[in-house]
């Protein structure tokens, strides 16, 4: 015979069907005990005992043979309603459904195997040491609190048959939905099968909502009929940027300035192309001269056609907000001031083997540039000054007048110089901020 399931197949030389109503017994004394015993455990039986009772009614071999022949068949079917049970096909009566094996509703029993105790409870009503089914006495084979298997150091072989009959109740697990991060679970802690995971669609899971982590969120800055640029992150390399390219020929961006958190960066450098019709990465190369979130980013951006199909021009934005639930400082300027007006403040700063650091305070909504005429300290002048640094609107930068000579080893007592302050879009005219020997 083949016996076909859902979860395999099964092949025997002969097939009971348990449907739910008792096998017939065959009357014989004795039978529940046995039948009870062989089921429930599914191990080899012990030597076969015929009571003495039996054996002072019997007459001649046949008796015998008789007795053998109906443990035989109590033993088949225990075995076979057993394996039935097992696959969760039918369901037979208590004693059959008291099966050590696991049925497909995680539902089991705790007869001194293996199985977590801590997620069912058991009665078997008077067992004590000397009633414990099937043997009884000192060996506690069964159902013992000191059994741990079918025989063990204590255990008779055939021991008398006892008299425990109490009700098993079992814990019947009821298993929550599994979710992105935790298994199905019971109440009773048991867990079955593993996490989902999250299923990321469009920035966030498609099941819990949460943010994909490896998602980039892009912020608008500038759009116009040509060009669409959002800001997309600050990385080790610079500040990334996302272009997209309207137009029909090739646009190169390159970058005047960028503050982020209204401190403008220092050493920009960028010229990139983005192709017809496209969409390219960008990236400003600078040293961000700060660390966390971003919440507001400024900059200028100069948009180019080098085949002239267009003028160049400038694509600013000024403190546009990245992330509102940042907050920051806005930053201060470091050092002695030795100018100011109503567009900027400059502060001397230090003097280095770069040349001489200037802190300068952009009060304007324009990107203004700094250009150094004529640099001295302590009364000595510099020569051969270069120097043109950009600082994003409303914004704190830091600017360097690189000069070769005239720079005295010992500590700056005295600044004095004239830098160039320019707007090349010509909000206004370009101006000239001088400072003599202010004391440092």
């Amino acid at each position: 015979f083949k016996v076909k399931t859902n979860y395999n197949d099964y092949e025997a030389k002969a097939v009971i069907l348990a449907t739910g109503v008792k096998h017939r017994k065959l009357g014989i004394e004795n039978e529940d005990e046995q039948a009870q015993v062989y089921s429930d455990a599914a191990l080899p039986p012990p030597p076969v005992v015929v009571p003495e009772e039996a054996e002072k009614s019997k007459s001649g071999s046949g008796v015998a043979i008789f007795a053998v022949v109906a443990v035989v068949l109590v033993l088949i079917i225990g075995s076979v309603v057993g394996l039935l049970s097992f696959m969760g096909v039918f369901n037979g009566d208590s004693a059959v459904q008291e099966s050590p094996y696991y049925d497909n509703d995680q539902e089991y029993y705790d007869n001194n195997y293996a199985a977590p105790t801590e997620n069912y409870v058991v009665d078997n009503g008077n067992n004590s040491a000397a009633n414990a089914g099937y043997n009884s006495g000192a060996n506690n084979s069964y159902n013992s609190g000191s059994n741990s298997g079918y025989n063990n150091s204590a255990n008779s072989a055939s021991g008398n048959s006892g008299s425990s009959s109490g009700n098993k109740n079992t814990h019947k697990h009821s298993f929550s939905d599994a979710t992105c991060t935790a298994p199905g679970q019971c109440s009773c802690g048991e867990t079955r099968g593993s996490a989902l995971g999250h299923n990321y669609v469009g920035g966030s899971c498609s099941r819990c909502g949460t943010a994909d982590p490896g998602s980039i969120r892009k912020t608008l800055v500038y759009e116009d009929s040509r060009v669409k640029i959002s800001y997309k992150q600050v990385t080790d390399r610079g500040v990334v940027f996302e272009v997209e390219n309207r137009t029909d020929v090739t646009i190169t961006i390159q970058a005047d300035t960028i503050a982020i958190n209204q401190a403008s960066t220092q050493k920009i450098t960028m010229s990139d192309d983005v192709a017809p019709h496209s969409t390219g990465d960008v990236i400003a190369k600078c040293t961000v001269p700060f660390t966390g979130d971003v919440g507001v980013i400024s900059g200028q951006l100069r948009v180019i056609d080098f085949n002239k199909s267009f003028d160049t021009y400038d694509a600013k934005f000024v403190n546009v907000v990245v992330n509102p639930s940042v907050s920051y400082n806005t930053p201060t300027p470091r050092g002695t001031l030795v100018y100011s007006d109503s567009k900027v403040n400059i502060y001397y700063k230090e003097t280095t083997n770069s040349g001489v650091i200037f802190d300068v305070e952009n009060l304007t909504d324009v990107v203004i540039t700094i250009q150094a005429d004529a640099i001295s300290t302590n009364g000595v002048s510099t020569d051969r000054i270069t120097m043109s640094d950009d600082v994003s609107p409303y914004s704190v930068g830091e600017v360097c007048a690189k000069c070769s000579t005239g720079i005295t080893g010992s500590a700056v007592n005295t600044i004095g110089g004239t830098l160039r302050i320019i707007d090349f879009n010509k909000s206004f005219n370009t101006y000239d901020a001088t400072f003599v020997n202010v004391s440092v």
